[in-house]
């Protein structure tokens, strides 16, 4: 999912085109920040997850129960906000990306239950729902609140389709090789959940002699009395480490984030033109979250 203050940051940038009013703007932003907020709750809950932004986890301090009573409000307030905005289409708007969003974790889980790793377009066919919806949202309550024909009549699609594939597989990476990342969230989490993040699909998909060790690590994860499973061993991260480092798949992974960011800054080259705009605000946004080989 995009990272802390992202959201409110792009809803922002991307009313440089679309000038909804800035009381709605304002409002949408907190409604994608507050959906997240939500989505992360459960999230953590869903993968056992100790950690959120260097502070323990809230179930790891309120419970299961109170946890997820406050993803519930989350949502509740959400739906309430959207009642309130100008255009009769936002709580329909509101709940198709919701619903989106959830159709994606839940393909994500299925696929870690089942230890059924997704090839490469499915996992971005669940990214496109899973992370690109929030953006969707965004897009869509913006102009839905705008009374600017112009802006109604930019094409965003292929616009938030990149910013979401662009946001996962980025925060994909970074999980396994920022420094900054693993004091916020642990060391490879992702491989502590079993996850498979578009390296590990990589891996899996392009590298047959590394896909037998990968899964045999992730089926031999150990459990608890209470059934949890426990964090890997730093020796079993290693050799996954490992596998993706030989496989290329890390490279992959860099590689095709740089890519996607410069079809984000065509994109945005392209709505440039179209709006009759620049937008330095989300050129700025869009440097500022470059990855380089040592990764930030």
């Amino acid at each position: 999912m995009p990272t802390k203050g992202v959201l409110k940051a792009t809803t922002a940038a991307l009313n440089v085109w679309i000038r909804a009013p800035d009381a709605s703007a304002l409002t949408i932003g907190e409604v994608a920040q507050h959906i997240q907020q939500a989505c992360l709750l459960i999230d953590d809950m869903e993968d056992n997850s100790s950690i959120r932004r260097g502070n323990p986890a809230a179930h790891a301090v309120f419970g299961h129960a109170q946890t997820l009573e406050a993803a519930n409000f989350l949502f509740v307030q959400t739906y309430k906000q959207a009642r309130k905005m100008r255009s009769q289409d936002a709580i329909d708007i509101l709940l198709e990306e919701v619903e989106n969003m959830m159709l994606g974790q839940c393909l994500d889980q299925h696929w870690k239950f089942e230890l059924k790793p997704p090839s490469e377009e499915e996992y971005l066919n669940m990214v496109d729902n899973k992370t690109g919806a929030f953006f969707r949202l965004i897009i869509r309550l913006l102009q839905a609140e705008t009374a600017h024909e112009r802006a109604k009549a930019l094409d965003f699609e292929r616009f938030s389709t990149l910013l979401g594939r662009f946001y996962q597989i980025r925060d994909d990476l970074m999980n396994l090789r920022s420094g900054v990342y693993a004091e916020l969230k642990g060391s490879c989490e992702d491989l502590d959940e079993g996850k498979f993040s578009y390296p590990i699909v990589h891996c899996l998909v392009n590298s047959p002699a590394h896909r037998s060790h990968i899964i045999g690590i992730f089926r031999q994860r150990p459990a608890s009395m209470g059934g949890e499973p426990r964090p890997l061993s730093p020796q079993a991260k290693s050799h996954i480490m490992s596998c993706l480092e030989e496989s290329g798949s890390l490279d992959a992974a860099l590689g095709l984030v740089n890519e996607l960011q410069a079809d984000i800054e065509a994109e945005t080259a392209r709505l440039e033109s179209a709006a009759g705009e620049q937008n330095p605000t989300l050129r700025a946004l869009l440097k500022k979250l470059t990855l380089t080989n040592g990764i930030s």
